[in-house]
C-alpha cells in the first residue's frame, strides 16, 4: 500500500531533472580541433538524420527546435563550439537524455567540456551512468588526455616494472581523475569487469589493469590497508593521502565478490555511480563547466558586441543595440528559469526525504517486531574478526541498523591488547544497549557490563562542557552526533592495557555510532 502511494505521487510530480556526470578533458596534443567537431558533427547527425558535415567551419548556427531538440551555436573569432541535444530514453518511458557539450581554446590546446542530464516524469531510478558514444569516438579517434595521460576506451595494462608510474599517479598531489585500479584474477572476471568500465568512464576515471607484481609493489609503497589483489577493484579518488585518511574512503570491493553471480554487474553500477556522483562535486565546477545556457548567452552577447563596435551610421548602431537588448533579456529570462527550475528540483528532493524518512520509520517499525518475535538467537552475529583490521567489516554485517562505526573511528589507533573483549563490549553496545535506549529495561545491559567487568559512564561530571572539543564530535550519515559516554576499562598510560570505547546516540536514526576507539581522549583534567 505504502510502495502504491510512492508510485501515485511520483506520477503526479513534474519532471526531475537529475544531473547525472560532467568532465572537461584537453584535445590530445598535435589533434586537430575541426577533427574534434566532425565527430561531434557525425554523432548529432546520426542522432537527428540531419546533414552537419560542416559544423564549425561556417558562421551558422544549427536550431532543430521543434522537430529535433538540437542547438548549436559557433563563435568563430574566439573557436568555441557548444551544442545542447536532448532525446526521449528508447526504453523507459517518460525520461529523456540532455548532453551539453562545448569545444573551446584554454591554456594553448582545445578543452572538451561535457555535461549529461537526465530528466524523469516519475521517481528518478538509480542510474548507472556511461558518457555519450561521441567521448568514445572522441578518444579512439582524435585523442583526449587528462593529468597528462592520453585517455583510452580500453583498459590501461600496469605490468611488472611500472608499478612506480602507477603509484606516482595515486600520489600525485594534482590528480583531477580517480584511478580505478583492477587486480588480474584467476578467473578472469577482472578483465571483464576493468573491459566495461574503460569506454563506460573515459573522461571521468582511469581505468587501470595490474598484475600481481604491480599489485605488491603498491602494497609495499602504501601499505596493506590500501592494497588491491586477487581479481578486487579499488577507487583510489584525487587527493589521496595514506597518511590522513581512512582506507575506507578509497572503495574497495573484493574479488569474491565481484565473482559472485550478478558481482560484476553490481561493481560497475557502484563504481560508476561514485565516480559520477564525485564529477558534479565542488562549488568551482559551475564555474569551470558553464551550462549551455550561459555558454550561448555569452556567445550571442559577444556578437552583439562586435556588430555594435562595427555599425557607423546610426540606423545600423541603432538595431545592434537592440539585437543586444533582446540577447540580454533572453539571458535574464533563462537565469531566471534555471533558478526556478533548482528550487522546483530542491522542492522535490524535499518531498522525496520526506517521503523517504516515513518509509524508513515503518520499515524500523517492522524490524523492531520482527526482534521481538526472534527472540534471544535474533542477534548471533557473523563469526568475529581475528583482529582490528576486519572490525569495521564485522560490525557493518553483524549490527546494520544498530550500531555504526564512524569514518574518524576506523582511523583511530587500537592499541588495547585484549581483542576480544573489544568486540564483547561493542556487542554490548549493539544489543543490550540499543533494546534499552529503545524502550527496554537497563537490567540485561548492566549485568552485560558486569560480566565484562566493564563501566559505562559519561565522559565528564558535565559531559556538555566538552561540546564545544572537536574530539568529541563524529559523523553519521550527515549528521554531528556529540560522543557524550565511553565504555571502560583500566587508567594505565598504557594504551596495551587500558579501554576506552567513545560513543553516542543518534536520535533520528535510533542507533549507536561510535567515534572513537581504543585509546583515551584528553578531558580538561587530563
Amino acid at each position: 500500500m505504502l510502495n502504491h502511494s510512492f508510485a501515485v505521487l511520483a506520477a503526479l510530480r513534474p519532471p526531475a531533472v537529475v544531473p547525472v556526470l560532467q568532465f572537461e578533458a584537453d584535445l590530445a596534443a598535435g589533434a586537430d580541433p575541426a577533427a574534434a567537431r566532425a565527430v561531434l558533427a557525425a554523432w548529432l547527425g546520426g542522432k537527428t538524420g540531419a546533414d552537419l558535415r560542416h559544423l564549425g567551419e561556417t558562421p551558422n548556427d544549427v536550431d532543430l527546435r521543434p522537430a529535433h531538440a538540437l542547438e548549436v551555436v559557433w563563435d568563430g573569432p574566439r573557436a568555441i563550439l557548444a551544442a545542447q541535444f536532448t532525446e526521449a530514453d528508447a526504453e523507459e518511458p517518460g525520461r529523456s537524455w540532455s548532453t551539453e557539450v562545448a569545444l573551446f581554446a584554454a591554456g594553448g590546446s582545445t578543452r572538451l567540456a561535457v555535461r549529461l542530464i537526465c530528466a524523469t516524469a516519475g521517481a528518478p531510478q538509480e542510474l548507472v551512468p556511461a558518457v555519450p558514444r561521441f567521448v568514445r569516438d572522441l578518444a579512439a579517434e582524435v585523442g583526449l588526455t587528462a593529468d597528462g595521460l592520453r585517455l583510452a576506451t580500453t583498459p590501461r595494462r600496469v605490468e611488472a616494472g611500472a608499478g612506480d608510474g602507477l603509484a606516482q599517479l595515486i600520489a600525485a598531489p594534482g590528480r583531477a581523475l580517480p584511478v580505478l585500479a583492477v587486480a588480474e584474477g584467476a578467473d578472469g572476471t577482472a578483465d571483464l569487469l576493468a573491459g566495461q568500465l574503460a569506454p563506460r568512464l573515459v573522461g571521468l576515471a582511469h581505468v587501470c589493469l595490474l598484475d600481481a607484481a604491480t599489485c605488491w609493489a603498491l602494497t609495499e609503497r602504501f601499505g596493506k590497508p590500501w592494497s588491491v589483489f586477487a581479481g578486487a577493484a579499488r577507487l583510489y579518488l584525487p587527493g589521496f593521502a595514506p597518511r590522513t585518511q581512512s582506507p575506507y574512503e578509497h572503495t574497495l570491493i573484493l574479488g569474491r565478490d565481484i565473482a559472485a553471480p550478478g558481482g560484476a554487474g553490481r561493481a560497475v553500477a557502484r563504481f560508476a555511480g561514485i565516480v559520477a556522483r564525485r564529477s558534479l562535486e565542488g562549488d568551482a565546477q559551475q564555474e569551470r563547466l558553464p551550462p549551455f545556457a550561459a555558454i550561448r548567452a555569452d556567445i550571442l552577447r559577444a556578437r552583439a558586441d562586435r556588430r555594435i563596435a562595427a555599425s557607423t551610421a546610426p540606423v545600423e548602431r541603432a538595431t545592434a543595440l537592440d539585437e543586444k537588448i533582446r540577447v540580454l533579456e533572453e539571458q535574464v529570462g533563462a537565469a531566471l528559469g534555471l533558478a526556478a527550475a533548482e528550487e522546483e528540483h530542491a522542492r522535490q528532493a524535499r518531498e522525496e526525504a520526506g517521503e523517504a524518512r516515513r518509509e524508513i520509520y515503518l520499515l524500523r517499525q517492522r524490524i523492531r517486531a520482527l526482534e521481538r518475535r526472534g527472540g534471544p538467537g535474533f542477534h548471533e552475529a557473523p563469526p568475529r574478526p581475528l583482529g582490528y583490521e576486519g572490525l569495521a567489516r564485522w560490525i557493518e554485517d553483524s549490527f546494520p541498523g544498530r550500531l555504526a562505526l564512524s569514518a574518524k573511528a576506523r582511523r583511530a589507533a587500537m592499541p588495547f591488547a585484549d581483542f576480544s573483549l573489544v568486540c564483547d563490549a561493542i556487542e554490548a553496545l549493539a544489543i543490550e544497549y540499543v533494546d534499552m535506549r529503545r524502550g527496554g529495561g537497563r537490567q540485561d545491559f548492566e549485568r552485560r557490563l558486569a560480566a565484562l567487568h566493564v563501566s559505562d559512564e559519561a565522559i565528564a561530571a558535565s559531559p556538555d562542557r566538552h561540546r564545544g572539543r572537536e574530539q568529541y564530535w563524529c559523523r553519521h550519515d550527515g549528521r554531528d552526533i556529540f560522543t557524550d559516554r565511553h565504555i571502560k576499562r583500566g587508567n594505565s598510560r598504557d594504551g596495551r592495557e587500558t579501554l576506552r570505547i567513545y560513543y553516542g546516540w543518534d536520535e533520528e536514526a535510533e542507533m549507536v555510532v561510535i567515534g572513537h576507539l581504543t585509546t583515551h581522549l584528553d578531558t580538561e583534567i587530563s
